[in-house]
């Protein structure tokens, strides 16, 4: 209530005493119009970053924050960068096509989006045509405007795919398709790379209709931070990418590739990578026993902490470019 007085006295041109100016020249006249704007577009300003918690942290921090939701046996990754965008990467589950009940669309990402105050997608990255990693995207366009969509371009009959890529049409959508050596502009201040697909691994793909492998896989570098996205790759993408790639594979935080599965995270490709921290998405009580033993394992021999939606409910990173900080919703 104050405050609302406060502003209707500026409007009003009634100044608090202890900012009236008692000289009427002209000079001083120009002087107080002057502050009346400038007290005026401070409050305005405050009011709106009150009112907008997300872009006050983005103003303030100027932070990049990576969360991995809780989606069910699927993957559904939230970036936000340092200038207020937001991507998607995965969307997970939608068991509802199929005559289930969950939707990662419905139950995690449009809450989470929502609770954020966030209007727009500025763009929405499906690493293969799989439904545990896209099926979320359909209520998403329910919900949100989305301005691009891009995957690998593998071919898929799958008709779920088929139909998210009519709907992304009709909603006018721009669609791309990435490849290795690709980058994409997200925003200056941030490096992203697509390592895979490789071409290597296309006749693979085909003989075994093996889309895990044709996962986009992406490294995100924040200053001195970086991220690497897997998808699903197995262990013959993995060695591939290890060959090749060597050092660049480096990465601070890793997202684990097929939610822990044996058929990946296999030894050469993790000590290329050298994570300081990894990130498994996957379903409570699952049915394919993810993440294995064997996985975990592995990663307490290298000394890499690992976090779990399973276990640890959302995992959310937020990092500065030199430092960062891990908040999940069931612990720290």
């Amino acid at each position: 209530m104050k405050r609302l007085i406060f502003i209707k006295q500026i409007k009003n041109n009634h100044l608090p005493k202890s900012l009236k100016i008692q000289n009427r020249s002209r000079n001083d006249f120009q002087c107080r119009n002057y502050l009346k704007f400038f007290l005026f577009s401070i409050l305005f300003i405050g009011i709106f970053i009150q009112e907008n918690p997300c872009l006050a942290q983005s103003l303030k921090n100027k932070n990049l924050i990576v969360t991995l939701l809780s989606a069910g046996q699927g993957d559904a990754i939230v970036i936000q960068t340092p200038k207020g965008k937001t991507y998607l990467i995965d969307t997970g589950p939608n068991e509802t096509l199929f005559g289930g009940s969950f939707d990662a669309g419905k139950e995690a990402i449009v809450p989470f989006l929502k609770f954020n105050k966030i209007a727009f997608l500025d763009g929405i990255l499906v690493t293969h045509p799989h439904l545990d990693h896209y099926g979320g995207t359909f209520t998403v366009l329910e919900n949100f405007k989305v301005n691009q969509f891009l995957d690998s371009g593998i071919q898929t009959r799958a008709p779920p795919y088929l139909k998210l890529l009519l709907e992304l049409e009709k909603k006018g959508v721009g669609y791309r398709i990435v490849k290795a050596k690709d980058k994409i502009n997200w925003e200056r201040a941030l490096k992203l790379e697509i390592l895979a697909p490789t071409k290597e691994l296309y006749p693979n793909i085909e003989e075994k209709n093996n889309y895990n492998n044709c996962s986009i896989v992406l490294k995100l570098t924040y200053k001195s931070v970086s991220f690497l996205f897997t998808g699903d790759i197995e262990k013959e993408a993995e060695e591939v990418l290890a060959k090749k790639l060597k050092r660049k594979l480096r990465s601070k935080i890793l997202k684990v590739a097929h939610h822990g599965s044996k058929t990946s995270s296999t030894l050469v490709f993790l000590m290329r990578v050298q994570p300081e921290v990894a990130l498994i998405s996957c379903g409570v009580k699952n049915p394919f026993g993810h993440p294995h033993a064997l996985i975990l394992n592995r990663f307490n021999d290298l000394g890499v902490k690992v976090y779990r939606t399973d276990q640890d409910g959302t995992i959310q990173i937020i990092t500065d470019g030199k430092k960062y900080k891990i908040k999940t919703s069931k612990g720290n």
